[in-house]
């Protein structure tokens, strides 16, 4: 086993779907004074450009290592919510040389079921029909514990509504296509931690 990684060791944050990096703002406030903390937004979310959209968690991986190495990040802890949990599990397979630590929150390893799939897509193109407005407010209390604080609810339902629809549909599309990860778990050396909500 790896020793423990130094408290200098950069984190970097992965945040879910259709969320912003803002959605670690009480992580990057607790962990920043202690060391360096990377919270992106992703293509197409909160500030970034939403074209051209990922197709492919793949693409998404390629960005975040084009951001480590401009910001001259070499080695760092890597913490993914849900999608960004499936995101940072293909970063691991793709640079995990680099990755000291691992957090999985709310996610899982395994491929989509054609069901599941199938599903992932109507909605794409619900979104892509609608807006994000109706799935945000069927979704919310799915995304918030029903006694969440009314301004994490409130916080929560601003990065959905804010996301580009093109790029959320993009995203649900490269998630109902990304490989299976579960062989991957079991090669991880490094110190790991899984997070699941009680709710």
């Amino acid at each position: 086993m790896p020793p423990l990684t130094p408290i200098d060791t950069p984190l970097v944050l992965i945040h879910g779907h259709p969320f912003d990096h803002t959605m670690w703002t009480p992580q990057i406030e607790a962990f920043s004074p202690a060391r360096r903390v990377v919270a992106p937004d992703l293509r197409g979310y909160g500030r970034t450009p939403t074209t051209p959209a990922v197709t492919r968690f793949a693409d998404f991986a390629a960005d975040l290592e084009a951001l480590l190495d401009e910001l001259e990040v070499e080695t760092f802890v890597l913490a993914g919510l849900s999608m960004g949990g499936q995101i940072a599990m293909d970063c691991y397979s793709r640079f995990g040389e680099r990755v000291r630590g691992l957090v999985l929150a709310d996610t899982f390893p395994a491929a989509d079921t054609p069901e599941a799939a199938r599903t992932r897509n109507e909605t794409a193109d619900r979104l892509l029909r609608e807006g994000m407005r109706g799935y945000a407010d069927e979704v919310l209390e799915r995304m918030v514990a029903p006694y969440a604080d009314p301004q994490v609810k409130a916080h929560v339902h601003r990065m959905m509504t804010a996301t580009d629809p093109g790029s959320a549909a993009a995203a649900l599309r490269a998630r109902a296509q990304r490989p299976d990860y579960t062989h991957l778990l079991t090669k991880v050396t490094v110190p790991a931690l899984v997070v699941v909500g009680a709710d």
